[in-house]
C-alpha cells in the first residue's frame, strides 16, 4: 500500500485569452487514498449555478480549467494515513455543512486558501506550511502568509464562528469576533465579482494580497510587517522642491495605481506628496509620464542613480546644463496625487531652478 497524499491544485490569476480567466488564482485539494484512489477535490469558492457559497468538489471544474490549458502547477503533501483520514473527513465535513447553508465562502479569512490552511491543520503538518506548497510570489501564496497573522482559530466559516459573509452588493458583518474589529471593515463597498479593484485587470500578486488585505480595512500589525518586508522595491529618482525633505504617502492609508515596476500594468503603490518631483527622461520629446520606464528607477536600490551616471558623458560626476541630455530632464509633479501625468505637472528643469 503506497502513502496517501494530497495533490495541491494551484492555478495562477490569469487575464490572457488562453485558459479560464481568473483575476486571483485558485487552490484547491485533490485527495488520493494509499491504493491511489481519488476520494475528491474540494476547494471553496462563490456561489453559482452549479454549486452554493463555501465547500464544493471542484473535479470536473479542475478538468474544465485544464483541458482549457489555464495555467497552473501541482505540487504534492505525503501524509500518514491517519493525517490522510483527519484532512480528508474535514473536506468531506466542509462540503456537507456548505450544502445545507451552514458555511459560506468570505473573500477575507474564508476563501480557498483559508480552507486549504484548515486542511492543513487536520494534520502533523498544520496550517502554517501550506505557502510551502504554493508557487512562492503568486496571489494564493502570499495570501496563505498573511492569513496566518490576519485569520486566527481551527475554523473555516462555521456557524458561530463566521467572520465575514460576501452577500451580492456588500461586506455584511455576522457575529464579528473581537479580534477582527476594527481589523476588517465590514462596510467596505463591493460586489461579488470584485468591485472596482477588478475593474484594473491587475493580476499583480501584491496587487491582489493587498487587496485581500490592506485595502479590506485589515490593522493587523504584523501584515503590515509582513507587505512591508516583502513589497517588491522599486527606486525612482525624487527631488525635494521645498528643502524640507521628501515625504510621502503611507501604502495602507493612501496608495495610487501606476506601472511602477514597469511590467505593462499598474500595481498599488504609496506615492510622493507634490513637494516633490520624479525625475523624468523626456526621450520622446513628449511631456507625458506612463511608466517607471520614463523615471530613473528600476527594481534595485540606486538603480536610477546608475541610469543617470550612464548619461553623464563626459564623466564629470554630475549633469549640469552643458549636458546634452540637460535638455531632455523634466520633473513631474504630481499635484493630483493620482499616479497619472497631468497637463500642467510636467516641469523643464530650468523651470524650476534645478
Amino acid at each position: 500500500m503506497a502513502q496517501p497524499y494530497i495533490r495541491i491544485n494551484q492555478f495562477e490569476a490569469n487575464y490572457s485569452d488562453v485558459g479560464v480567466k481568473s483575476a486571483t488564482g485558485h487552490v484547491n485539494f485533490t485527495f488520493i487514498d494509499g491504493n491511489g484512489v481519488n476520494k475528491g477535490t474540494f476547494g471553496a469558492n462563490l456561489k453559482n449555478k452549479d454549486r452554493p457559497s463555501g465547500v464544493s468538489n471542484e473535479e470536473s471544474d479542475n478538468r474544465r480549467k485544464i483541458d482549457a490549458k489555464s495555467p497552473h502547477h501541482f505540487s504534492y503533501a505525503k501524509l500518514s494515513s491517519n493525517d490522510f483520514t483527519n484532512a480528508l473527513k474535514y473536506a468531506q465535513k466542509a462540503h456537507h455543512e456548505s450544502s445545507i447553508g451552514n458555511m459560506k465562502y468570505a473573500l477575507a479569512c474564508g476563501n480557498c486558501v483559508d480552507f486549504g490552511m484548515q486542511v492543513f491543520n487536520q494534520t502533523t503538518l498544520g496550517r502554517s506550511q501550506l505557502p510551502n506548497y504554493l508557487q512562492p510570489n503568486t496571489a494564493v501564496s502570499i495570501y496563505a502568509n498573511l492569513s496566518n497573522a490576519l485569520c486566527s482559530g481551527d475554523n473555516y466559516q462555521i456557524k458561530e464562528a463566521r467572520k465575514v459573509v460576501l452577500t451580492p452588493n456588500r461586506w455584511r458583518p455576522e457575529q464579528l469576533p473581537n479580534w477582527a474589529q476594527p481589523c476588517i471593515d465590514a462596510v467596505v463597498p463591493t460586489t461579488i465579482s470584485g468591485g472596482k479593484w477588478l475593474d484594473t485587470k491587475s493580476t499583480d500578486a501584491w496587487d491582489v494580497a493587498k487587496h485581500f488585505t490592506m485595502e479590506q480595512g485589515t490593522c493587523e500589525l504584523e501584515v503590515q510587517e509582513f507587505v512591508v518586508k516583502n513589497l517588491t522595491v522599486a527606486s525612482p529618482i525624487v527631488i525635494n522642491l521645498d528643502g524640507c525633505g521628501i515625504k510621502t504617502t503611507s501604502i495602507f492609508d493612501q496608495s495610487v495605481q501606476f506601472d511602477l515596476l514597469g511590467i505593462g500594468h499598474n500595481v498599488t503603490s504609496a506615492w510622493i506628496m507634490p513637494t516633490s518631483g520624479f525625475l523624468v527622461y523626456n526621450k520622446q520629446g513628449i511631456d507625458n509620464v506612463t511608466s517607471v520606464n520614463d523615471l530613473f528607477g528600476g527594481s534595485e536600490r540606486m538603480e536610477g542613480f546608475f541610469k543617470l551616471v550612464d548619461l553623464d558623458k563626459d564623466k564629470k560626476g554630475y549633469i549640469d546644463k552643458n549636458d546634452k541630455i540637460y535638455a531632455s530632464l523634466r520633473i513631474w509633479v504630481n499635484h493630483q496625487m493620482d499616479g497619472i501625468s497631468h497637463a500642467g505637472e510636467i516641469y523643464t528643469l530650468q523651470e524650476l531652478r534645478c
